[in-house]
């Protein structure tokens, strides 16, 4: 009955729309005014839509006949009522104004009282992962906002279980998993409308982890749709699991007999293992050890909810925070390799290497194909001049990405670091046609360009890299390099003094920021070279011991070393390397340090 309730209904509307139109053209025959006549048109189709909307309006939102939005609902063969689709978004809003009541809305006792950690049970079935979502979010959020989002979800569990039992009573039968997923998808992408994130800034993005700031804008990466989808499915008790892989996460059915693939970034897709396999590219082995696409326990989501907000925080700066979210993930997971190798990341990028190799190794040790890893791994063996171990690792990620633009890019610096400026070349067109915005890949070229002598194609690399992103501080450094090289000193010094600026201005908001300090030393140390000024030289030594305070990196000594001896104090400078060759605790090129202190002995 409730189908052809909906027909009846829609047959009225209809009929009333063709009375409206006969009556407009009866008084076009008729000898009124066109305008009165336009007007008169107007008001009508205007309370058609205004009744259309309330109409359903109170169909959906309070659900005087909720069994029509059942995908069962319909006759075989009848088409979604085509005027339903036009109004969606107003429908969304107010769905979204219901979701968050303005009054105050209580929370279990001692919801949020634990922390992540204590929120996380041992027992899979027992952990309540919405919880451990909430207490996530409540570490940026307003406990206002979290009390909202508990309601909105509630609200969600109650109409979706709605709409099941009436879809059961339709077809007067339990319902086949099939049928439970295609109406669970129609509720979250189309009267829920979640959608996919497409921001360019979306990585960069809190709002797409935070719960309560997913259920209010209606979109989120694909993490943040699935664990939503997941809680729905938990509270209504259903065998739906997170699968994580490389930059993804989808939702898998799986109850032991009927295994289907939910794709949260293309409306619920059933995309099959073979397709992510070719699509993330990944190796046989990780996925016969269950590194990917095996089914997560709850604290498994946590945890990668956990990897991600870290690698936002250090894209944001906050190093600190990063640092912690690692630290809470490998300790919730002793399998999760991505946590290990973006804590790696981390310190790499810091020029801590020590402590980088010894997360990539574990990494590694988890999963022998994890490309962050690897990547960084060999970027560090080049640092240290062992090419040929660089290029084995290099060769193993190519073997199974062979799209890997990283490696194709590091590949070829390993290449021009040995001269062989032809394997360099090709190995860069590989890398800039798997993605020709690559800022590393443009700028390594126009690294390999430069010491080529082909300082027009490397300047033509880094200005096209900064016209993808102006920010982009190796580029903004190479360039100076390369516009020396080529005789434009002019223009090589306006850069340089564009970079002394802005790094001025890092250290004013970032005191902290060693690296920074380390930078505009680099750079006063240049143009006191140029412009044979002692003072940029002096400053240069203040900034870099500034920067040996808070990390005495060996790179950080070895340029003081060298600002010593164009201070023209030799002995010490001697000094500077002896005691860092003596050094055992940090990892760095110590044939290049030992061939550095010979020049200086002998000059």
């Amino acid at each position: 009955m409730a189908g052809f309730s909906f027909w009846f209904d829609h047959r009225i509307l209809q009929i009333f729309f063709s009375l409206t139109c006969l009556v407009l053209a009866a008084l076009y025959l008729l000898p009124f005014n066109s305008v009165f006549l336009g007007v008169l048109g107007v008001l009508f189709l205007w309370m058609f839509g205004v009744l259309e909307l309330f109409f359903r309006f109170f169909l959906d939102v309070r659900k005087s006949r909720l069994d029509w939005i059942g995908v069962f609902s319909f006759p075989e063969g009848k088409k979604i009522y085509p005027l339903f689709q036009r109004d969606m978004g107003v429908l969304r809003k107010l769905a979204a104004k219901i979701h968050f009541p303005g009054g105050k809305v209580d929370l279990p006792l001692g919801y949020l009282t634990p922390s992540l950690v204590e929120s996380v049970s041992p027992n899979d079935e027992k952990m309540d992962l919405l919880r451990s979502l909430l207490v996530f979010a409540r570490e940026n959020l307003e406990v206002e906002e979290i009390r909202a989002a508990f309601a909105a979800v509630e609200q969600m569990q109650r109409d979706l279980a709605d709409r099941l039992k009436c879809v059961r009573r339709r077809l007067g039968s339990s319902l086949s998993p099939e049928q439970v997923v295609q109406v669970f998808n129609h509720y979250f992408f189309h009267v829920q409308g979640f959608r996919l994130d497409r921001s360019k800034q979306k990585h960069n993005d809190l709002n797409n982890l935070l719960f309560p700031r997913i259920l209010r804008r209606r979109r989120a990466y694909c993490l943040g749709l699935s664990a939503l989808y997941l809680v729905l499915a938990e509270r209504l008790q259903l065998p739906l699991y997170g699968v994580s892989l490389p930059n993804h996460f989808f939702v898998r059915y799986d109850d032991g007999e009927v295994v289907r693939n939910i794709e949260t970034t293309v409306w619920g897709e059933p995309y099959g293992d073979e397709y992510y396999i070719r699509r993330y590219r990944l190796s046989v082995e990780s996925v016969e050890r269950g590194i990917y696409l095996a089914n997560l326990r709850k604290q498994e989501v946590l945890v990668e909810f956990l990897n991600n907000r870290g690698n936002i925080y250090y894209r944001l700066g906050k190093v600190e925070k990063a640092i912690e979210d690692f630290n809470r993930a490998t300790s919730l997971s002793i399998n999760f390799s991505a946590g290990y190798a973006s804590k790696g990341f981390v310190y790499f990028r810091d020029g801590q290497i020590q402590k980088a190799m010894e997360y990539f190794k574990k990494a590694l040790r988890i999963d022998p194909f994890c490309k962050t890893a690897l990547v960084c791994k060999a970027e560090i063996y080049m640092r240290l001049g062992r090419l040929e171990q660089a290029e084995c690792l290099l060769r193993k990620v190519l073997s199974v990405d062979e799209e890997n633009t990283l490696a194709w890019s590091n590949l070829a610096l390993v290449y021009t670091r040995r001269g062989l400026w032809r394997e360099a070349l090709e190995a860069h067109q590989r890398a800039l046609f798997s993605d020709p915005r690559s800022l590393f890949a443009l700028n390594n070229a126009g690294v390999t360009y430069c010491k080529m002598g082909r300082y027009e194609e490397a300047i033509a690399m880094f200005q096209y890299a900064l016209r993808v992103e102006r920010s982009f501080l190796p580029a903004r450094h190479n360039i100076v390099w390369a516009m020396r090289e080529a005789g434009l000193e002019h223009l090589a010094r306006e850069q340089q003094r564009g970079l002394v600026h802005h790094y001025r201005q890092l250290l004013k908001g970032y005191p902290r920021v060693h690296r920074n300090f380390y930078e505009l030393a680099r750079l006063l140390k240049d143009l006191a070279k140029v412009e044979g000024k002692k003072e940029h030289l002096q400053e240069a030594e203040q900034l870099i011991k500034s920067a040996i305070s808070l990390a005495p990196l060996p790179e950080y000594k070895e340029l003081l070393a060298e600002l010593n001896l164009l201070l023209e104090r030799r002995d010490r400078a001697v000094g500077i390397l002896e005691e860092l060759l003596a050094d055992r605790e940090h990892l760095f090129d110590r044939r290049r340090v030992y061939n550095k202190l010979q020049r200086y002995l002998a000059s």
